[in-house]
């Protein structure tokens, strides 16, 4: 089971979470849903080393963070436990994702966690 504090908002009935984890907390709980022209169903093209390395360039010699998001996407049922409300649309709590809804699915952002990922298991990290 995967626990992180989270923010929920309700945008056209559908529940969207924000939440901040480290590339520890997900590394083996996320896939790619990856394009072929065997596979037209995945949305995700081939990783691209020259992107990774500059990624990891970016991420150990220069400003070192990763600013944006990435977008995960949950196809099985998650929990949440409100804790308080933020807004009239934003409430904030606990997200809890089942084993069983796992993997999540990268749908933005696989070229920032593969560099998180080999910057992580770097001696230089």
């Amino acid at each position: 089971m995967l626990n992180t504090e989270a923010l929920k908002i309700k945008q056209k009935g559908v529940d969207i979470y924000i939440t901040a984890m480290r590339i520890g907390d997900f590394a083996d709980t996320h896939q790619i849903d990856r394009w072929s022209k065997d596979k037209q169903s995945g949305y995700q093209r081939a990783l691209a080393d020259n992107r990774i390395a500059s990624a990891m360039k970016y991420l150990l010699l220069e400003d070192g963070i990763y600013p944006t998001s990435v977008l995960l996407n949950v196809r099985g049922e998650v929990r949440f436990k409100k804790a308080h409300d933020v807004a009239s649309n934003i409430e904030f709590g606990t997200l809890a994702i089942p084993n069983e809804s796992l993997p999540m699915y990268i749908v933005d952002g696989q070229h920032r966690i593969a560099s998180l990922k080999e910057v992580a298991r770097s001696p230089y990290f």
